[in-house]
């Protein structure tokens, strides 16, 4: 019986080991080793090859480092999921109407007046490939051109384009406006010293819905003027700077009708105290009409 119980016993021992082994938990084993590894030593280690290596007690493991995978860059997509540049926050809307100036051949203002949707050219300029506009009709104007005024829809979107119009302080002569998806871009006035006709506003040719001639001195046309410049004051909103963006706002305002507008609201209220009641009502709608002209 000692026989069989010396016998038992080495067999005791290992299962006892071998139970032990599978109660630990293999994180606090990869741990261990992790903290007991010593650069250099190892059966990769330089200088020792892997068949003349004679492990002694306990395996050893060698861990090679990892090089981290570079994240690819994140583009903002159409769905409007990521942050996007920055951008006039008017022409988000997507039934706003903004006007602007755009020069034209005579042919392709002839077409686009009847409504054909290709007849206004796109061309290459300091924004890329577009419909270059302005909001001041001595800037669009090129010589042997048709001046238009076109309407469009910069929040509306379609296949390709999120909308928005895209504000920037330097050239894009690529159009990456075009790739981010939006429905134009904008350089503000005063950023780039070049001054041509193709620097100001670029759109895209599906967004325009409508070409009118600009003619203010005839009885026959429409004069979009007032229109173009209510854009232009949305415009200057999204510019970056702040000392330019007030600067230029105050040149769009008529201050003769807030002069005026503010004489009527005054004699307006005058009227009032002393109970001239129609009198007041007809000095306060002048006050209206000529605060509506402010801009």
């Amino acid at each position: 019986s000692t026989q069989h119980t010396a016998q038992a016993e080495p067999a005791l021992a290992g299962a006892g080991a071998i139970a032990m082994e599978a109660s630990v938990d293999p994180g606090l084993m990869a741990r261990q080793a992790l903290r007991n590894y010593e650069p250099g030593t190892g059966p990769f280690a330089a200088g020792h090859s892997a068949a003349g290596h004679k492990s002694t007690g306990a395996q050893q493991w060698v861990v090679a480092p990892v090089a981290p995978v570079a994240a690819p860059p994140e583009r903002a997509p159409l769905d409007g999921s990521l942050p996007r540049p920055r951008v006039v926050p008017g022409s988000l809307d997507p039934d706003r109407r903004l006007y602007a100036f755009c020069a034209v051949p005579r042919d392709a203002a002839r077409r686009a007046q009847r409504g054909a949707e290709d007849a206004l050219p796109e061309a290459e300029g300091l924004l890329g490939r577009g419909l270059y506009c302005s909001t001041e009709p001595e800037a669009a104007r090129v010589h042997g051109l048709e001046l238009l005024v076109v309407r469009f829809f910069p929040g509306r979107r379609s296949p390709g384009c999120a909308g928005g119009l895209k504000v920037v302080t330097a050239p894009d002569p690529t159009g990456r406006w075009r790739e981010e998806g939006f429905a134009g871009c904008w350089l503000p006035r005063g950023v780039c010293a070049d001054s041509g006709p193709r620097r100001e506003l670029c759109l895209r040719r599906e967004v325009v819905a409508r070409a009118t001639a600009h003619r203010p001195g005839s009885w026959l046309s429409l004069d979009h003027s007032w229109d173009v410049r209510r854009t232009e004051w949305l415009l200057v909103g999204g510019d970056p700077s702040c000392v330019r963006r007030w600067w230029r706002r105050s040149e769009l305002v008529q201050w003769s009708a807030l002069g005026f507008s503010a004489g009527a609201g005054t004699f307006s209220v005058l009227l009032l105290r002393l109970g001239f009641y129609r009198c007041a009502l007809s000095a306060a709608v002048v006050a209206g009409m000529f605060g509506v002209a402010l801009i």
